[in-house]
């Protein structure tokens, strides 16, 4: 019954709640270069909060605070959200007061310091609490500020879980008698001579480890693949020109 209630008119179940109301979270797309997710990164952030300002406030006159009315309907008697403070309980004095500038709000304007954290890749969420959306009324608690981190792409760089990839064509002669090559790497490149892989396949990747992401106390490996070009064989047509009689 109390479900039927609380979708029929709304708000029935969360006046049944116990404890301060917790206002709404809100999201912030936070991009971050592949190299600062590989190093790790501090952000300097400007927010502002839009606070309600207590001082204005006076109680609903028609639910007298509550944000709650009652209805009947025949011998059944229940409540739904209050229409004139839509369920807030309050209401600001006309023109708000000097203590907000006769604006019924304040603006407060932060300075954060977002620490993003070595390995940190695109999906994970990052949380400043309290930062969300702010108490309307007295006695209810602030939102959270969600950070979700979108990582931009790299021109030579991959990456799978912890490990960094790196892909790079060589030529079937060098696959097999070997060839210097230098690796990009956040660290400083890396030199490595093919032939003490011997001879390179396609299908392999050849590990250099401690090369990846750090992930809490692990560190990944540089997986290095080879995508091999065959020479192709060159067939020659001898083309005679036929005259008819």
């Amino acid at each position: 019954m109390n479900d039927i209630f609380s979708q029929m008119f709304g708000g029935f179940q969360q006046h049944q709640q116990q404890g301060p109301v917790r206002r709404a979270d809100q999201s912030y797309d936070l991009h971050v270069s592949f190299e600062d997710s590989y190093r790790g990164t501090i952000k300097n952030l400007k927010i502002n909060l839009t606070k309600t300002c207590f001082d204005c406030q006076m109680k609903c006159q028609q639910c007298r605070g509550s944000g709650m009315i009652s209805v009947q309907m025949g011998p059944m008697a229940f409540q739904q959200p209050c229409p004139a403070c839509q369920g807030q309980g309050v209401g600001g004095k006309s023109g708000g007061c000097q203590s907000c500038d006769f604006k019924s709000k304040r603006v407060e304007a932060l300075n954060i310091e977002l620490k993003i954290p070595p390995g940190v890749e695109s999906g994970n969420t990052l949380i400043a609490h309290g930062l969300g959306e702010q108490p309307r009324k007295r006695g209810e608690e602030a939102g959270d500020l969600v950070f979700h981190i979108r990582v931009g792409s790299h021109p030579e760089l991959l990456r799978q879980g912890p490990d960094l990839i790196f892909q790079t064509k060589i030529s079937f002669e060098d696959s097999v008698n070997g060839k210097k090559i230098q690796i990009p790497h956040f660290d400083g490149s890396i030199e490595i001579d093919t032939s003490d892989w011997g001879v390179l396949d396609p299908r392999e990747d050849y590990i250099i480890p401690f090369k990846g992401f750090k992930v809490g106390g692990n560190v990944g490996r540089l997986r290095v693949t080879f995508n091999i070009v065959y020479p192709h064989s060159k067939i020659k047509f001898n083309l005679t020109r036929v005259e008819t009689p």
